[in-house]
This record gives structure tokens, C-alpha cells and sequence, in this order.
């Protein structure tokens, strides 16, 4: 809930800097998908068009009436369809930045797939771990011969510090990491497009970069706070950009306050708004500069220029909200219900930008109607 102010009004306004535009953000385009929905990459530009990383977090594949609990989707205006399906969870997707309409999807068991031409492939990812193969949270593609992937495990035994680079023809871990990040559950990482730095989030507060001059990883220092302190998605566009966590309260960073760019730092005020009752959160997309979108818990959706904050007076959805991403055009949340560990696990698709009056879902109808049971954030990113 936002302060009385905020709530009264539904938007706080900085003399001189208007609002973001509101309309309550998002639509329900469906809702009661099978299985959760996790992470959103839509094509650059002005295409409606983007990929939906899909599972059921935490079911037993063999309760499932195929066996396969993690799916590819495509979505195109009112539509999104299977492009294919598989017997790992699979957490992220992420397209090719070099515009070769490559896509790249990765999960737990270690799984890369690669959908081109139509087809999808799994890649053989040859490293190895004593403690067994890890979960992929996050991955960047520079192009389409090249792969970051960072990870870890909810096992509290699982490896750990995972960052693992694909060069078109193998796949390479990461050795020489800061100590903290050695140690940490390494959850997402994307490009800081002006310089060609890479950033990546974790655990603890975990914020690192990499010079692409030198290839050496450093520890960003940017003050976070010590408690409730995961970073679970981080998102760049130029050279702004933001990353937000925490479990039982919301966590904020960036690089941009207002409209001056400079060095991370946490953000528990933006203008006037006070963000200290923000619920936790694990979104976010940095469409441009003026247009930051973050989700989370409780259905939680919020809209930002970094100045001033809109943030619906009621939330669109129940369910937790996992991912959001889009393009200039179409900007694309997505969740489900994470805590039902179970084949009734559900999920759900919120959409901003395309006016359909109804969705389909692999050729079903889907109404927005019903309500999804509550989850909790970051579900299945456990361990430290």
C-alpha cells in the first residue's frame, strides 16, 4: 500500500516533471495458464512481438500429463502459442542483441536451449559441478554465438556463484569472481549498452560489473542494506538501469535519479514517495530512460520515470508477478501461482499496449476473470 497521499490520488506529481501515464498499467490478458509464467523478452523496436519463459515451479514432472514442465511461448498480438516444450523448469528467456532472431532459454538441470529457424535445441553444456548441476536464473546473449549465464541452486548444498560463458562453441565457468559472489545464488545479468559493461545481481546485495576491456568482475559498492537483501532482477537500457528484490519489503537500485545517470545506489524514496511499504519484488524493465516497469508480490505493478511513481490503486491480479519485459510497443508481466506446488499450479498474463478485446492461449479463449491463489516472491531461488 502507498502512503495515504498516493492512495487518495493514485499518483504523486513533482512540480515541472509530469507523471507517468497510469490507465492501471496493465490488463488481464490471461489468467489460469498451465503451469507459472517467469520471465518476459520482447523483440526490439516496434513489433508486437516477444518470448515467454514458462514451468510449473516446483511440481513433480511425473504428475504433469506429458512430463514436461517447462514450455517456450510466443506471443504475437492477442495470441501466444507453445513454441516447445521440455522436462526442466526453465526460469529465463533472453533474445540474441545482435538482432539474428535468435532466442536463448535456460532453467534448472543446467538447461540452454536455442530456438532458430523454427526449431528448438538443447545445448550440451559440459561443465560440471560437485555439487550438482545448477540452476540457470538469468542469461544475456550478445549475439547469437554468444552466451552469459549465471546461477545457482535452491538447494542449500547447491553450487554456488554459477557464471558460465558460451562463446559459440563451449561453455566456460567463470573462475576468478569476488569473494561474495563465490558464494552467492547469481540471479540475473544484462548489458549496459553505452560502455558494453555487463551487470549482474545476487544475493546478499550482490552487484557486480564487468569491464569488457580487461574481462575482470568487480564488486559494485552501492550501499544496499544488509537485511532482506536479494536482487533478483536486473535490467539495463543505455546506460540507466535497475535492479529490485527483497522478500518481505521491496528493493530498489539504479544508476538514474531522476535524470542524471551516475553511480548504483538503493532507492527507498523516489521524489516524494516514500517506498519503505513496498512488498517484495521481482521484475523489472527499463523500456527507456522516462520508463522504468517493476512487479512483485500480491500482484504488485509500478510505473516509474525516476522522480515520480504511479502505482494502480488495485492491484490487476492476486498471483505473484515473476517477470516483465517488452519493447517501445508492448510491455508484457507475467507470474502465476509459485507456491502451489502441484499440477492446478497456475499462471498469468498481464499486457500493456495491445488492445485485443480477447486472447487466446494455444488456441483457448482466456477471459479476464478468477483470481489466482496468493504466492510467495522469489519463490524457488532459495538458498543464500
Amino acid at each position: 500500500m502507498w502512503r495515504r497521499a498516493m492512495i487518495a490520488v493514485g499518483v504523486v506529481v513533482l512540480a515541472g516533471c509530469p507523471a507517468p501515464s497510469g490507465n492501471d498499467l496493465f490488463r488481464v490478458a490471461a489468467s489460469g495458464t498451465p503451469g507459472s509464467l517467469l520471465s518476459v523478452w520482447g523483440e526490439p523496436g516496434s513489433a508486437q512481438h516477444a518470448y515467454i519463459a514458462g514451468c510449473y515451479v516446483g511440481v513433480d514432472a511425473t504428475t504433469i500429463a506429458d512430463g514436461t514442465v517447462g514450455r517456450l511461448v510466443e506471443y504475437t498480438r492477442g495470441t501466444f502459442r507453445t513454441l516447445c516444450r521440455t522436462d526442466q523448469v526453465l526460469w529465463w528467456v533472453t533474445g540474441a542483441a545482435d538482432g539474428s532472431g535468435t532466442i536463448f532459454i535456460v532453467g534448472e538441470g543446467g538447461r540452454v536451449m536455442r530456438y532458430s529457424g523454427g526449431h528448438c535445441e538443447t545445448l550440451p553444456l559440459g561443465v560440471t559441478y560437485p555439487e550438482g548441476l545448477p540452476t540457470f536464473f538469468g542469461a544475456y546473449a550478445p549475439s547469437s554465438t554468444e552466451l552469459w549465464l549465471v546461477g545457482g541452486s535452491a538447494q542449500p548444498t547447491g553450487p554456488r556463484g554459477v557464471l558460465v560463458h558460451w562463446d559459440g562453441t563451449s561453455f566456460r565457468q567463470e573462475m576468478s569472481l569476488p569473494t561474495d559472489a563465490q558464494h552467492a545464488n547469481l540471479f540475473k545479468v544484462d548489458m549496459r549498452t553505452t560502455d558494453g559493461h555487463l551487470q549482474l545481481v545476487g544475493t546478499q546485495g550482490v552487484i557486480l560489473d564487468r569491464d569488457p576491456t580487461t574481462g575482470t568482475w568487480s564488486d559494485v559498492q552501492a550501499g544496499i542494506r544488509t537485511q532482506d537483501n536479494w536482487f533478483f532482477t536486473v535490467s539495463c537500457n543505455g546506460a540507466a538501469c535497475w535492479a529490485v528484490g527483497g522478500s518481505g519489503q521491496g528493493l530498489i537500485a539504479s544508476t538514474t535519479n531522476g535524470n542524471v545517470i551516475g553511480p548504483w545506489q538503493e532507492r527507498d524514496v523516489i521524489g516524494t514517495t516514500d517506498l519503505s511499504d513496498l512488498p517484495g519484488l521481482n521484475g523489472v524493465f527499463v523500456q527507456n530512460q522516462s520508463n522504468v516497469f517493476i512487479v512483485g508480490t500480491g500482484g504488485t505493478t509500478m510505473h516509474t520515470n525516476g522522480s515520480v511513481v504511479y502505482r494502480p490503486p488495485t492491484a490487476p491480479t492476486t498471483a505473484t508477478l515473476h517477470g516483465v519485459g517488452g519493447n517501445n510497443t508492448v510491455v508484457i508481466s507475467v507470474g502465476g501461482e509459485l507456491s502451489v506446488t502441484n499440477a492446478t499450479q497456475r499462471g498469468v498474463i498481464l499486457i500493456r499496449g495491445d488492445d485485443s478485446p480477447q486472447f487466446t492461449f494455444d488456441g483457448q479463449p482466456f477471459m479476464a476473470t478468477g483470481d489466482l491463489r496468493t504466492s510467495l516472491g522469489g519463490t524457488g531461488q532459495g538458498g543464500r
